[in-house]
Parts: structure tokens; C-alpha cells; sequence
């Protein structure tokens, strides 16, 4: 752990709390005297020539087909929002009336609409969840939910776990991930271990890469704004004889607002489906993402060691997933999925001579493969089982100790009775076997019952969940940081009880829930000396709230959604009890937009984050200290020329608010885009 940078040293050492959020990344900060720069105008020839091209490309051909197009963007109507189909909270797809957990649902329309580039942004709109960016874009990015630690977040892309044995709050993906080219961004919350195994404490977030359908066609973008922003792609999806198909590939540069902050992100995808039969589906999907970011560490020049402006983080991250559908009978489907994940992540901190600073290099690499079969049953009475098995092998390692790996084989079961019919049970159990961490049994019971005259849904969940110990608390062979091969897996309980109103024949649906989570055999950082420790599972912890979402379509092309929760996280350490640091106590998010007609969108949004807690370690010991509340504020529009082109206008923190989302890292002011589509 010697050569680890300092960040991710202190993420190690903090889990002695129950819940190690971002911390700072307290790298050398020595004090510049360089005064925050404010907003600059796109300095960069290249992107100034691109978008005016494309600009003035669109504006000689749209008046040229406006009035052909002009009807046909006025009858295009708004899905109702108590119309969702889910696939995640039950491994089936699912009727929202009959599903008796939380969860969220989000569109690749909706994003797209409403001009959310970074997943982390969308995440954010969401109830019972908060993304964590450590400043400016491209910065150390974590999630959590209902108030969990990061790594009681299951990731899932395709099917394919992105949580490694080496980062497993998956921030190497979420750094540079963004939401091009994805068809649904699925969130159920709470214990969710009995389908999907280790990390599934807080809940899931699963992203499903875009099926493509219909004529091949295809849109070209760009994208240029403040800080040197650029950002230029390509999406396509179609059908091409018995193959459907869709990819896209996306340049994102800018230099953000410090010195030395500069962020240049490659990302792709491809998804092939192919019929082979009326009852044979295969499919297979490609996502990966390159992302390289100078970091200019803490603005504070109290922080110790000093700043260093040189050091820069790398990260590449590579998933592919092959998937068959196999309608065996009637009553009898089957699923096989096989796949593997991919990731490198590497901190670089150059020498520093004046301060006798050798300089630094830490490279972490971890990988995951997975095969999963599963079989859904529809069986008599009324009855939806499914069953399955899982293999799973994680490996990895860094500066710290040479590759291990560790497997798990897990069996699953889960039945869905509709006992009436407005009323659906659901009941599961888990057993997964690792080859270190042992055996760990989950299960899980809902329930949901729909009055009908109301529309009203009222639900409850009760589960358990496990996260098994990560490669590095188990294998470190550093003496600051020991690996410890005896750790038992972190186990939770949890409940939600919530209501869903369908209000307006449905043109409003609003719901809410109150959680609770409990977490023993949490694995605590346990000193053995001034600068040596282990790991033991010796920590608990304890977290509760109310989430509540609003979605609306009052009128056919004005749409509305809402997100609050109220969270209470803590950690209990040696006796003592303290609150997470980083969680908001309160927190919202609003965004509504409106076609108008002509073709033009124009859209509202904004978060609110109130009373979170930091811990500043300037000071030994550290201590906890009260971070700013901080509203953010953007707004979004799109002028549909034609049915081919389309200019876009965006702006975020509008209201230029100057906060840190973590401790000597500020986020960015008020930033101002201008783009063009090309579609064809």
C-alpha cells in the first residue's frame, strides 16, 4: 500500500467507519495563489469550426423541409408514467402494479430529452440515491443508497457486474460513464442480495444498452461550451436483415475550471440481437470507456501533504455479455448469460524536488467473469418461479500485493403468486459458496396490493443482504494496510413500507417509503500500530428515511418529474456512534420540460443538497466538520428544425453557486453548451 495514492489510502484506512465515502484526495497542496478561474469562452478552433458547420448545415436544409416535418413532431405523445414494465426487481418482466418493491425507472428517451450526459447526474434525479463526484467532472466518483456505504451498491451493465475486487464502489466506471445509447437506467432499493448476490445491500442500479429496431438510421452530434468543452458522436441503431443493431461512440473533452484539470473521455457501445428462431433469441453487447484526468487535488493550501499540480489519473474499463433466450415451452423459458469485465486504474504523481518528493505511481487492475442460467416457470394457481444458478470468478491486484483470485457459485429461487387478483406475494432465498469468504443464505419477501377504484398500490418489502470481503481487504501483503483471509461477509437486514397513487387517470403517479437498514460484521480498519493495520469485521451500522417520487404528464407534451429523501446514516465504531459523512440529510431534485410546437423543447431542473458532514483531516485527529447546503440549478433546449436536424442549448448551475462536494473540492460554476444533431 506503500506506492497507493493518498486517496485511495485514506478510503482503505476509513473503513473502520461503517460507511467510507469519498474522502479528499490529500495529495501534496501547496498553496498557489492562482485565484479560481471563472467562466471562459471556447478557445479551441477545432470546435468552433465543427459546430458551425453543423450548425449552418442545419439551418439551410430545415427551411427547406420545416413545413413537411412540422405535423408530424406535433402528434408524437408522452407515455403516461404509471406505465412501466420492470425487469430487475424480479428477473421477469413485470407489471408496475404488481411489483412490491421500490424502485425507479429511467428512460434512454428521457435522458436524452432532458440532456443528462453523466449517468452520476441521473442517478442523482432519482429518490433514496446520491452520486458523489469529487469536484469538477471527471473526479473520483461514488454512489450511494438509502444512505449505505458505496460499496453496498450493486452495479449491473447487461447483466454484468462492474463492482471488482479491487474497487468495489465501481468508481472506475462511474468516473467517465454517460448515457448514450442505453434503453432503460432501472433502480430498485433496499436488500436485493436473493437475486443478485454480494453488494446488493443498499439496492441496484442496472443499465440496459439500447435494442435497436427499424430502418437503419443514425445521428451524427457535437457539442462545445465554457471551459474548453467539446464533445462530438455518433449513434445508430436499425435493423439489418435478421440482425438488430445499435451502437454509438462519443468524444468528451474539457479543462474544467482549476489549473490542471483537464478531462478527455472516449466511450462506445454495441448491442447485436439476432432471431434465430420463433422461440431462439441471441444477443451479445460491448461497452467500454476510456477517461484520463489531471488532478489538481484539494484548492486548501491547510491541507497536508501539499498540492501537488501534476498528478493525473487514468482509467479504461471494457464489458462484454452474450445472452440466449430460449423458449423451451409454453410455460418454460430459459436464459443463459456470460460475459466479463474489464478494468485498469492508475494514479500518477510526478516528483516534487523542491520538497524531496520522489514521486509516485500506483496501477490497480481487477476483472470479473460471470455465467449465469436462468429458467421462469409459469406455473399453475397463478404462480411465477424462477431459478437459477450463478458462477462467478473475481480477480485482481496493484502495487500492494501480485494477482489473486476468488470464485462463488450461488443457486436461486423465487416464487411470484398472484394470491388474488390484486394482490401479489413474492417470496426468495439464496445460497452462494465463496472460496474465502464461505456461505452466505439471503432471502427475500414483498408484497403488493392494488386498490383498484383508487388506484391506489400499497407495498412492503422485508430482505437480507451480504457484501463479500473485496481482494484487497483480504490479500494486501502492505504492513499499513494487512489483508486479513479470515474476514466473514457484511450482513444486513432491511423493510421499506410504501404507497403508490395513480392520480388523473394516471397522467400523475406519486409514490413514497419509509426504509430501514441494519448492517452487522462490518469490516472495520483495526490499527496494530502508528502505522501499521488489518482488517476485522467488528463495525455495525444503521440507516432510515423516507424517499418520495412524483412523475406527471398533465398534458400530452409537458412533462414532470420529482424526486425527495430524507436520509439518517450512521456508523458505530468502538461504542461509538457518528453520522456518514458525505450522505445529504435532504435531498431534492425537479426537472420538467414542455414541446412547444414548431418543434421546440425547453426544459427546467434542478438538486438540493442540505446538511452533510465532512471529515477534515487537516487537523489530527480529524474531525468532523458541516459542509454548505447548495442548490443547483440548469435548464435545457432543443429546436427540432426537421426530422434531420436539431440545435440544442444547455446550462447548468445556472445560478453559479460556489460549493465543494467534498472538502477542498469545488465543483464547477455555471457552464454554457451549444450543439447540433445531424440525423439521418
Amino acid at each position: 500500500m506503500e506506492n497507493m495514492p493518498v486517496e485511495l489510502q485514506v478510503q482503505s484506512d476509513s473503513a473502520k467507519s461503517l460507511y467510507p465515502s469519498l474522502i479528499p484526495v490529500l495529495l501534496r497542496a501547496q498553496a498557489r495563489g492562482v485565484p479560481r478561474k471563472r467562466n471562459r469562452l471556447l478557445t479551441a478552433s477545432v470546435a468552433s469550426a465543427t459546430i458551425g458547420l453543423v450548425l449552418l448545415s442545419s439551418l439551410a436544409a430545415g427551411v427547406k423541409s420545416f413545413a413537411a416535418d412540422e405535423q408530424s413532431a406535433l402528434d408524437v405523445g408522452a407515455p403516461l408514467p404509471l406505465d412501466r414494465v420492470i425487469v430487475t426487481a424480479t428477473r421477469t418482466s413485470e407489471e408496475e402494479s404488481k411489483i412490491g418493491s421500490a424502485f425507479s425507472q429511467l428512460s434512454g428517451q428521457e435522458l436524452e430529452t432532458e440532456q443528462i450526459i453523466d449517468l452520476k447526474n441521473a442517478l442523482n434525479t432519482t429518490p433514496g440515491l446520491f452520486a458523489l463526484e469529487g469536484g469538477a467532472r471527471g473526479g473520483f466518483t461514488t454512489v450511494s443508497l438509502r444512505g449505505t456505504n458505496s460499496s453496498y451498491t450493486l452495479i449491473l451493465v447487461d447483466g454484468i457486474k462492474v463492482n471488482t475486487g479491487m474497487f468495489s464502489d465501481a468508481a472506475p466506471f462511474l468516473d467517465f460513464a454517460q448515457t448514450f445509447n442505453l434503453d432503460t437506467v432501472d433502480i430498485v432499493r433496499g436488500p436485493y442480495s436473493t437475486l443478485y448476490g454480494s453488494d446488493a445491500i443498499g439496492g441496484v442500479i442496472s443499465l440496459s444498452t439500447h435494442e435497436g429496431s427499424g430502418a437503419p438510421k443514425g445521428t451524427l452530434f457535437g457539442e462545445a461550451g465554457t471551459f474548453d468543452s467539446l464533445r462530438a458522436g455518433i449513434v445508430s441503431d436499425g435493423e439489418i436483415g435478421k440482425i438488430d443493431y445499435s451502437f454509438h461512440y462519443v468524444h468528451d473533452e474539457t479543462s474544467n475550471a482549476r489549473p490542471n484539470n483537464y478531462l478527455r473521455e472516449d466511450g462506445f457501445s454495441l448491442r447485436l440481437d439476432a432471431t434465430l428462431s420463433s422461440t431462439v433469441k441471441f444477443g451479445l453487447t460491448v461497452r467500454g470507456q476510456y477517461g484520463q484526468y489531471e488532478e489538481p487535488s484539494s484548492d486548501r493550501p491547510v491541507d497536508f501533504p501539499f498540492d501537488d499540480p501534476h498528478a493525473k489519473a487514468d482509467g479504461e474499463t471494457t464489458l462484454v455479455s452474450l445472452f440466449l433466450d430460449w423458449k423451451t415451452t409454453d410455460w418454460w423459458q430459459q436464459r443463459f448469460l456470460v460475459g466479463g469485465y474489464t478494468e485498469r486504474y492508475s494514479f500518477t504523481d510526478p516528483p516534487i524536488p523542491a520538497q524531496n518528493f520522489p514521486g509516485s505511481l500506483y496501477i490497480a487492475k481487477a476483472f470479473n467473469v460471470q455465467a449465469d442460467w436462468q429458467n421462469t416457470f409459469e406455473l399453475p394457481a397463478s404462480n411465477v418461479a424462477v431459478a437459477g444458478a450463478t458462477y462467478y470468478l473475481q480477480g485482481g491486484h496493484d502495487n500492494t500485493f501480485p494477482l489473486h483470485e476468488e470464485n462463488d457459485f450461488a443457486l436461486y429461487l423465487q416464487d411470484q403468486w398472484q394470491v388474488i387478483p390484486d394482490l401479489t406475494l413474492t417470496a426468495g432465498g439464496r445460497y452462494d459458496h465463496y472460496e474465502y469468504a464461505g456461505d452466505a443464505f439471503t432471502y427475500r419477501f414483498t408484497g403488493a396490493y392494488l386498490f383498484t377504484p383508487t388506484s391506489t398500490k400499497l407495498r412492503a418489502s422485508y430482505g437480507t443482504a451480504f457484501k463479500a470481503p473485496d481482494l484487497f481487504n483480504t490479500f494486501s501483503t502492505s504492513p499499513s494496510a494487512l489483508g486479513n483471509p479470515n474476514l466473514r461477509p457484511e450482513k444486513s437486514q432491511g423493510f421499506d413500507l410504501g404507497v403508490d397513487q395513480s392520480l388523473w387517470d394516471g397522467k400523475i403517479g406519486i409514490g413514497a417509503s419509509f426504509f430501514h437498514n441494519y448492517i452487522h460484521d462490518v469490516i472495520a480498519f483495526v490499527p496494530t500500530g502508528l502505522f501499521t493495520g488489518s482488517y476485522a469485521n467488528e463495525n455495525t451500522g444503521e440507516t432510515y428515511g423516507i424517499e418520495s417520487e412524483v412523475r406527471a404528464v398533465p398534458l400530452k407534451d409537458w412533462q414532470i418529474r420529482g424526486a425527495f429523501t430524507w436520509t439518517e446514516s450512521y456508523f458505530t465504531s468502538a461504542g461509538v456512534t457518528q453520522r456518514n459523512t458525505y450522505i445529504p440529510r435532504y435531498l431534492f431534485s425537479f426537472d420538467t420540460n414542455y414541446k412547444f410546437p414548431y418543434g421546440l423543447t425547453v426544459g427546467f431542473g434542478g438538486l438540493f443538497a442540505g446538511q452533510r458532514e465532512g471529515e477534515d483531516f487537516s487537523v489530527f485527529p480529524a474531525k468532523f466538520v458541516r459542509l454548505g447546503d447548495y442548490w443547483v440549478l440548469r435548464a435545457y433546449a432543443r429546436w427540432e428544425l426537421n426530422s434531420h436536424f436539431a440545435v440544442t442549448l444547455r446550462g447548468e448551475n445556472l445560478a453559479d453557486q460556489h460549493y465543494e462536494t467534498t472538502i477542498g473540492f469545488p465543483a464547477l460554476g455555471t457552464t454554457l453548451f451549444c450543439g447540433a444533431e445531424i440525423r439521418f
